[in-house]
Order: structure tokens, then C-alpha cells, then sequence
């Protein structure tokens, strides 16, 4: 008999496992083998600690309360691993319920509002219609899925009601959204972009898009008793689905429709360039006069004090504009950027006796809507 046969045997030898003749030889080699006599001592006395892990653990009669236990048999370890085996389950099982109930509650405590989509309330923008089909609207959006990775709702129309006049309908043909890590936080920003008419709208990508119409100029939407241009002001937003369903709708907002029943000058008889500041300058064509009628911007920026009229060779005339504060607007979309001010005004001119209009000088800015709760920038009235 060998150290290596007896430390082979050892857990069977302890188990009383081994027959008679192998037992009296692993005994007899322990009893002159150092050695392995230590090796014999150190695994009964880790079964006895396992056995007093596991609760099982036997004190030797006069013990007294010293921790001396009996070795254990075979039967003993074996429910005493299998105690401990059932015990380390359990903690794994509490470890995992307690990280789903943290990760829940994370889930719960980042949600701003119940599973929808929620629309960004819109203030002082416009949406100007000039017969082109073209003519986009991109509405901030808010989604809120029941869990995650929950697909987008389909989304399909994009219906405004105005103050006077027939509802305009728009088409939905983009939307996109802004990813969470591992489905948190438990909502996602975006955007709708809608049209006017029928046509095909193509993302390239790189932050560009085109979208060419398939319809001719449009017809009046509204009536003005020959007016060159009607504005109104919108007062709900509602997307449909391709059933015709609502699934989200806003009503606080301040978002001008303006339609131009009048052709646009172009660079012929007047040029808009930027002035100093939030303002334009505006150049007439040298030789030609031109009359400023009107200047048009939405109904949520200050008036305007400008003459009635420009006269000079490359005379400017100023129109300062004044940006109210904590703006989140629907506008003209832009790629790249989330809601931000758009600034379109639109001056009506009359030249060689007939009426125009220039829209050429714009001005944006990035409004800061990540720092404001979201509670002032989505309508959280209901999905």
C-alpha cells in the first residue's frame, strides 16, 4: 500500500466504503505512515466542519462545549452536502430576485409617465404652406414602451385642427428615436416628420433627406376673401395609426399654419440677408421699387416696428426679432438636431404692382429642452 493508493481511497476508506481487506491495509499503512496519518486527521476534520455547516454535527459524549465531533459517516456527508447544495440555491435564487426587483424598480422609478407616446408641446413656430407638397412639420415625441424593447406603434397621419378651417392632414414619413441602454430609461426621445400630399421621402443616411412629391401644386386649404395669404393657428396635434386610431394627441400649443396664395419673389426684386444679432436685412433689386406690406411671424414673438415700405439702391431695413424663453417647437425639420426655434418670417412685398413673398433669411437655435423637466415639454394629459 502506497501514499498515492491511500490518498486515492481516503473518501471511500471515510465512508466506510472499502472492503475488509483494503481497510486493514489503508489502516496499517496510516499507523506507520506520518504522512498520510495527517492527511486522514485534516479530511475528517473538514467533514466534520461540513457536517456543522450544514447543522448536522454531532458532538463526541464529554465534549463539554469544546467543538470535537464525531467523524462523520458517509450518510452523514452526504446530507450535509446536500443541505448546503439546497442552501446555495437558495441564496443564488434570492440574489437574482432581488436584482430583478432592483431592476424593476429602476424600470418603475424612470418612467415619467404610464406606457404611450406623448407629443411635445409646441410654442411660438410656424408651418408655412406654399403649395408644395413638400412642405414638412417635425413634432418632438416622447415614447414610453410597457416593456422593453416594445416596438414603435405604427404610425401613419398626422391631423391639425386649426382655429377656423377645415382640419389639415398630414402623412407621416419618418420617425425615429433615440436608443436606451438595456431598456433604461424607461422612455425614448424622437420625432415624426409629416408631409403635405402624397410623395416618397428617402433617408440617405448621412443626416440628409429628400422627399419628392408625386401631386401637382395644391389647391387653397382655407378661403380669405382673396387675402395673399391666411394664417391659422393650431389648436391640436393628433397622430392616427393606419386604422384611423389615435395614439397620441396634444392640445397645448402655439403653432401657425400660414398659407401663401401668392408666388415667391425669389432673388428678382428683393434679397433677405442676416443682420446683427437675432435680425434681417433686406436688399431691393436696384431700380425697381419695392413696397414692404407685411412682415409675417408667429403669434409668439414680440411685434415688430419697421417702416411700411423700402426705398435705395441696397438700402437695409432692420426687423429685430425678440425669441421668448423655454420654447419647444415643431417646425420645419432639420436633420440632426432635436427641438430647437425655427425662425421662417416672411415678408410680403409688392413689386411692379403685383404681390410676393420672400422667405430666404432664417434663424435656429438649439433650445436647451434636456435640462427642463419632462413634464413642461410633453403633453403627459394622456397617450
Amino acid at each position: 500500500m502506497t501514499c498515492a493508493v491511500v490518498e486515492d481511497l481516503l473518501d471511500l476508506y471515510l465512508d466506510g466504503e472499502t472492503g475488509e481487506e483494503t481497510t486493514g491495509l489503508i489502516a496499517e499503512h496510516v499507523r506507520r505512515c506520518a504522512k498520510c496519518r495527517t492527511l486522514v486527521e485534516e479530511r475528517g476534520r473538514a467533514r466534520a466542519e461540513l457536517v456543522r455547516r450544514a447543522g448536522l454535527g454531532r458532538r463526541e459524549p464529554g465534549a463539554g462545549t469544546g467543538d470535537a465531533f464525531t467523524t462523520p459517516d458517509a450518510r452523514l456527508v452526504a446530507r450535509a452536502r446536500a443541505r448546503l447544495r439546497k442552501t446555495r440555491l437558495r441564496i443564488a435564487a434570492l440574489i437574482l430576485t432581488v436584482a430583478a426587483v432592483a431592476w424593476a424598480a429602476a424600470w418603475l422609478l424612470t418612467t415619467p409617465a404610464p406606457p404611450g407616446l406623448y407629443l411635445a408641446r409646441c410654442h411660438s413656430s410656424q408651418l408655412v404652406l406654399t403649395g408644395n407638397p413638400g412642405e414638412g412639420l417635425t413634432i418632438p415625441f416622447l415614447w414610453v414602451p410597457s416593456y422593453p424593447g416594445e416596438p414603435l406603434p405604427e404610425l401613419s397621419v398626422v391631423m391639425v385642427m386649426v382655429d377656423r378651417g377645415e382640419p389639415l392632414w398630414l402623412r407621416v414619413y419618418g420617425v425615429s428615436t433615440e436608443d436606451g441602454w438595456l431598456g433604461l430609461p424607461r422612455y425614448r426621445r424622437g420625432k415624426i416628420v409629416a408631409f403635405r400630399g402624397r410623395g416618397i421621402f428617402t433617408d440617405h443616411g448621412d443626416g440628409s433627406s429628400t422627399f419628392m412629391p408625386e401631386e401637382g401644386p395644391l389647391p387653397p386649404l382655407w378661403d380669405d376673401e382673396g387675402r395673399p395669404y391666411v394664417t391659422r393657428r393650431a389648436v391640436l396635434i393628433a397622430v392616427l395609426g393606419p386604422t384611423g386610431r389615435t395614439v397620441a394627441e396634444t392640445e397645448d400649443l402655439d403653432l401657425s399654419f400660414i398659407q401663401m396664395n401668392v408666388p415667391a419673389t425669389g432673388n428678382r426684386y428683393l434679397r433677405v440677408g442676416y443682420g446683427s444679432g437675432p435680425s434681417f436685412h433686406l436688399w431691393k433689386e436696384k431700380g425697381v421699387e419695392v413696397e414692404l406690406v407685411d412682415v409675417i411671424l408667429p403669434s409668439g414673438f414680440y411685434p415688430l416696428q419697421a417702416s411700411a415700405e423700402v426705398y435705395g439702391e441696397y438700402e437695409p431695413l432692420e426687423v429685430p426679432l425678440v425669441l421668448p424663453e423655454h420654447l419647444v417647437v415643431a417646425g420645419p425639420s432639420r436633420e440632426g438636431l432635436g427641438p430647437y426655434v425655427y425662425v421662417a418670417p416672411l415678408f410680403l412685398v409688392r413689386a411692379e404692382g403685383e404681390m410676393h413673398y420672400v422667405q430666404q433669411g432664417r434663424f435656429s437655435t438649439l433650445v436647451e429642452s434636456t435640462h427642463l423637466p419632462l413634464k413642461e415639454v410633453y403633453d403627459f394629459g394622456g397617450p
